[in-house]
Formats: structure tokens, sequence, C-alpha cells
């Protein structure tokens, strides 16, 4: 049993905290629910959604601070990986193929649910695992590559949508540290969330506008 302290949580006021912050523990809406780990911006867009909720405080054991810098706690017995002798430079690049990999994946195979109509869970699953794994590791450069990375308006937007998605949740479900296979089962859930939307047509989607009511009942 370790003998370390239980971390104090503090709240923070919203009002008081700087847009583009990064905390240096995960950030709680409350008990259970994450908001963000240390890796992720406390974002001006994540304030204004919380205020409109009238939401006025949020709780973490950490400090919000301008930038980036990990924590050296803990650090002690850690797994060495191969990641572990790789430069910054390094891991961008290891970073950015995992997303590209990891994208083009993705758009595979939504193409093929569309096709086929059918999905196989265990390939899924085994593709998620290998994605934990490197998230795990290189989580801030994998987040680096997530922000970097432009939009390009050729790509598939619901695979996007997933892989930023995935990308997130196990990152926060890692923060929480849930078993590996409860972290598998996150990534597979966050990956698959809105694969229903492929049988829309995009423009369904992709449109600001609120569904008119003859498409409601079409779709």
């Amino acid at each position: 049993m370790s003998d370390a302290a239980p971390e104090k949580i503090k709240r923070f006021l919203l009002k008081d905290i700087q847009s583009g912050s990064f905390f240096s523990k995960p950030v709680y809406l409350d008990s259970k629910f994450v908001l963000a780990a240390p890796e992720m911006p406390f974002s001006g867009e994540m304030i204004k959604i919380l205020s409109n909720w009238e939401f006025k405080e949020v709780f973490s054991a950490g400090e919000p601070r301008e930038e980036y810098t990990a924590e050296k706690d803990g650090e002690e017995g850690m797994e060495v990986t191969e990641a572990t002798f790789l430069s910054d430079s390094d891991k961008v690049i290891r970073a950015e193929t995992f997303y590209a990999t990891f994208q083009k994946y993705v758009e595979n195979l939504f193409t093929q649910v569309a096709v086929k109509n059918e999905l196989e869970f265990e390939p899924v699953a085994e593709k998620i695992k290998s994605a934990c794994e490197i998230i795990k590791e290189d989580r801030r450069f994998v987040l680096r590559a997530l922000r970097n990375i432009q939009a390009n308006p050729n790509d598939n937007y619901l695979a996007s949508h997933a892989v930023k998605s995935t990308i997130i949740a196990i990152i926060i479900g890692s923060y929480l540290k849930l078993p590996n296979h409860r972290l598998i089962e996150l990534g597979v859930a966050a990956l698959l969330h809105e694969i229903g939307m492929i049988k829309l047509p995009p423009q369904t989607y992709l449109s600001k506008r609120a569904l008119q009511p003859q498409e409601r009942k079409r779709f």
C-alpha cells in the first residue's frame, strides 16, 4: 500500500482560468467527469460551453500553467520502452505517422462498413489495443500532432472526428487508470460512437442548420 498522501483537490472559478492554460493534473467537472488531461489545453471554447451550461467552477489537484510541463513525479520504476530513447523530434514524427495511419485505417473501416453493412469487433479491438500502447507512451506528442495537422477539405469528416474522439478518450482513460480491457472498450466506443451516420448524406451532418421536419422523418 502506498504511503503517499492523497492529492488535495482545489476548486477553480472559470472566470479566473486563462484560456489555453495547461493544468498540471487532470481537471474534473465532478468526482467522475474528467474535462482535460495535463497535455490538453483548457480551451476558451470549453470555458464558453461550461459557462453556457451555467457551471461556475472546476476541480483539480494541479495548477494552471501557460505552457505544458511534464510532471516528474512517479517516473521511478516506469516501464522502459522504445519511446524512452527517442528524441522529441523523433517522437513528433512517430506521432504524426501514427495519426495519419490511424486516420487511413478508420476511413477504410467506415468504407467497409458502408459497403458490406457489417463490422467485426475483434480486429477493431486489436487496433485499439495497439493505439492505446502508442498513445500512452507518446500522448503529449500525439496531441500535438492532433492539433498541428491541418484539416483537409477532402478528409472524411466522420473518420477525422472518430480519430480525435478516440485519442482524447484513451488519454483521459489512462489518467483515470482504467484497466487495459476497459481502456480498449472505451477506445472502441469512441471510435464507433457515430458510425451509424455513414448511412446519411454528408451534407446532412456537415450543415450547421437544423434539420427540417421532413428530413427528421427521413433520417
